[in-house]
Formats: C-alpha cells, sequence, structure tokens
C-alpha cells in the first residue's frame, strides 16, 4: 500500500476509534479495533481490547472542559500505534478502512469527494455544508 495512504489511513482510524469510543458504535467495531491494533494471537487481541475498554471508560470520565484536550492526545496516541501496526503489517490497513467507512457514514480516508467531519463537545453547535450556508436569526448584542 502507499506509504501516503497509510499515513491518512492511521489519521482517520484514530479519529474514528475515538468517536467510536464516545458512542454506542464502539459495541460494533471494539473487536475489529483490537484485532488491527494487536495482531498476534487470542492473547495479544484480549489484551488490546482490555486496553481500549479501560482507554474508553477513562475518556468518558474526563469532564466535559477537559474533554478537547483528552480526545486530542488520545487521538495522538492511536495515531501512533496504528502508524506503528500499519508499518509493520500493511494488511492490517484493510480492516482499519472498514472500520473508518463504518464509523464515518460510508466514507473512508481516500473516499469520493470532500469529507467533512464535525465533532461537537460542550454542547457546541455545528454547522456543516457542502455549498454556500447562511445562517440568520436570533439577535446580537452590539
Amino acid at each position: 500500500m502507499d506509504p501516503t495512504y497509510l499515513v491518512g489511513l492511521a489519521e482517520a482510524g484514530a479519529l474514528a476509534l475515538v468517536t467510536a469510543m464516545a458512542t454506542d458504535a464502539w459495541a460494533g467495531i471494539r473487536s475489529g479495533a483490537a484485532r488491527v491494533l494487536a495482531g498476534g494471537g487470542d492473547a495479544d487481541r484480549e489484551a488490546a481490547a482490555g486496553w481500549l475498554d479501560r482507554t474508553r471508560e477513562s475518556l468518558l470520565a474526563v469532564p466535559v472542559e477537559r474533554q478537547p484536550d483528552a480526545v486530542a492526545t488520545l487521538r495522538s496516541t492511536l495515531d501512533e500505534l496504528l502508524r506503528a501496526r500499519l508499518a509493520a503489517d500493511p494488511t492490517v490497513g484493510v480492516e482499519l478502512a472498514e472500520i473508518v467507512r463504518r464509523v464515518d457514514g460510508g466514507a473512508g480516508p481516500s473516499g469520493p469527494g470532500p469529507h467533512q467531519h464535525a465533532q461537537v463537545i460542550g454542547g457546541s453547535h455545528v454547522y456543516q455544508a457542502g455549498r454556500d450556508i447562511r445562517i440568520s436569526g436570533g439577535r446580537r448584542n452590539r
């Protein structure tokens, strides 16, 4: 596989795993995530699954005001781990790409057209559009 693709896949995979950890989607990708991270035998996969579970619990326990930092740190950690796994065994990229597609609603790291991702933390609002967007209403304080 192309090294540039693998770097992008690791980044997309890290984002997908962190995103899934914060939702009910986690149950559907947990075992695949453990296979991707661990490789090796059943004991390695069980250890990876345990680490992922503890990491998810820790992430969910982080107070709202500290979530952006916790998410960024976890994404960085997972990105490094995934890059190392892909460098050691590029074939895990197939399963990682499938995880990304499942979490991302069908678009992969090199999917067609533009790709948008938004993450809401702490009750913020996100507006996304494929073209122009106009938001009006409400009153401004001057």
